[in-house]
């Protein structure tokens, strides 16, 4: 990238690499919404005064996000006080990637006068799932490749990247991401690119990629996550804050624990994880009432010094024949 100021309120922009950010924001998801793109600490979103079909073609395809639908005027997707980047006619269109536009000395604005604030809706984004395992929360990772969809290469996959999908599919942490295939082979399409994930992104369409075009993967190198499932715990029923019903949260709905899953070991790094210091009993039978909702199927085995029930290991047991009458506290 090179960026060089011309006067008070004009740049000469030259993208070169990747050394700049793109995303879209203010939408519903990854693929729609105001085009904004970081230099450094500097956001600009774009203002497109000629061709901003084009533009927005070329922005969709950059971000994985499949197709234009369409293009979106003034405030559609509300607006702030970030300055506008006001450019012309510099994508063709068929360019892979935004920093293969010629970006030529632009205008800084405080608004943008022109009907086009380069706000797009694209057809589809890097939309990821879990395939073939015991649950939604483990499985042979796929992302969505415009209507279809492709594997993961185990050798471009790393736990960043699997802590973006667990949190994007609501399945709380990821725990590992075994290769080989060990779900099951895909079949069709095996995704070019390397995901270079920094961990904490809200949706796998924000994460850097390289390209491997030339990569040598074949379906016995698919990639694979396991995530934790829960995302929330709490004590439920008892007489102070640090002790009760174990209550455990997956994808937005609560259940119990069964007692025969649920030990002093694993009580304690429930206690420790909830600020409550360590745990002096774990009852069983339903000792603060019967809980609803669905029955925890999985055993932790947990050592007792691990910080949070996350990086305990699980087992999964399947159906649960566990009622509500032992319920773990």
């Amino acid at each position: 990238m090179w960026l060089s100021a011309l006067s008070n309120n004009s740049l000469l922009i030259l993208f070169e690499g990747g050394a700049i950010d793109l995303k879209l924001i203010n939408g519903s998801n990854p693929c729609a919404g105001r085009a904004m793109i970081k230099i450094g600490e500097l956001s600009l979103i774009l203002c497109s005064t000629v061709s901003p079909m084009k533009h927005a073609a070329v922005a969709c395809r950059h971000l994985g996000c499949g197709s234009s639908v369409s293009v979106h005027s003034s405030a559609h997707f509300g607006e702030d006080s970030t300055p506008y980047l006001v450019v012309g006619d510099v994508c063709h269109g068929s360019e892979s990637t935004i920093w293969d536009c010629r970006f030529e000395t632009q205008t800084i604005k405080s608004t943008c006068s022109h009907p086009f604030i380069a706000g797009v809706t694209c057809s589809g984004y890097s939309q990821p799932r879990l395939v073939g395992g015991d649950n939604p929360c483990s499985g042979r990772v796929e992302i969505r490749h415009g209507e279809t969809w492709a594997t993961l290469c185990d050798a471009h996959f790393d736990i960043k990247a699997a802590s973006v999908i667990c949190n994007e599919l609501e399945c709380g942490r990821a725990l590992s991401t075994p290769g080989g295939a060990h779900f099951g082979e895909g079949h069709g399409l095996i995704w070019t690119e390397e995901l270079q994930c920094v961990g904490n992104e809200s949706h796998l369409a924000y994460c850097p990629r390289i390209s491997h075009v030339n990569q040598t993967c074949s379906h016995a190198n698919d990639a694979s996550a396991i995530c934790s499932r829960h995302t929330g715990l709490q004590l439920v029923n008892g007489s102070t804050v640090c002790s009760g019903r174990v209550e455990i949260k997956v994808r937005d709905a609560w259940g119990t624990v069964c007692d025969s899953h649920w030990d002093l070991s694993d009580a304690n790094v429930l206690c420790h994880q909830l600020n409550c210091g360590f745990a002096v009993s774990a009852p069983g039978g339903g000792y603060f009432g019967k809980g609803t909702g669905f029955v925890w199927t999985d055993t932790f085995h947990c050592k007792g010094t691990e910080p949070h029930l996350g990086l305990c290991p699980v087992t999964a047991l399947g159906a649960s024949p566990c009622s509500h009458d032992n319920d773990a506290s």
